[in-house]
């Protein structure tokens, strides 16, 4: 651009860069752990963020552990060991300040087998095994063993020998072998 004078007088021209971005950033995510059944993971998880952007480039990409109240900078992988949901949502956010779309991640993580609470109920003399876990438990029995798995896979299978004393007015049983995840656990009798 440059301007003229009413006597005919040309300025020198002037250059100026306008730049414009009205394209929002893209975010992704990548999460590393070992997988296990019905979107759980059996271990820690990892998770990496990415962003793209095709105009101004990708300023900064955020997240958040409180269901957007705050937002911090992602600066590299973040590591989950606890057991449990988490809900994370995160963003990116380009130089010209456009924000992407906000993202939601459901990260569930079971990294032990089940375990059981073993259950006599007195009227009916039969024994009964209840699973317990963070994530949801089915519970087989047949006569000499239990399985029981939760919704992430893993697995506790209780192996057991039942028996009466006292003329049949009591059972019991006596765990022979346990099972957790494939590993057998000795017993000590």
């Amino acid at each position: 651009y440059r301007s003229v004078s009413n006597a005919g007088v040309v300025e020198s021209t002037h250059t100026r860069e306008v730049k414009v971005d009205t394209i929002s950033p893209s975010s992704t995510h990548t999460i590393n752990g070992t997988f296990g059944s019905n979107g759980w993971y059996k271990s820690n998880a990892t998770l990496i963020l990415s962003a793209t952007d095709t105009g101004s480039g990708v300023s900064k990409i955020e997240y958040s552990l409180d269901d957007g109240a705050t937002w911090a900078d992602y600066t590299g992988s973040i590591l989950f060991v606890d057991d449990g949901v988490k809900q994370i949502k995160y963003r990116s956010v380009d130089v010209a300040s456009n924000i992407g779309s906000q993202n939601i991640i459901n990260l569930k993580i079971d990294r032990k087998a089940p375990e059981a609470n073993i259950v006599f109920n007195e009227d009916t003399k039969q024994i009964s095994f209840i699973g317990i876990d963070d994530s949801p438990t089915t519970v087989v029995t047949t006569s000499n063993s239990s399985l029981i798995t939760d919704e992430a896979g893993h697995t506790l299978l209780i192996n057991f020998t039942k028996f009466n004393t006292n003329n049949n007015k009591k059972a019991g049983i006596q765990i022979t072998k346990l099972t957790y995840d494939g590993v057998v656990t000795n017993i000590t009798k």
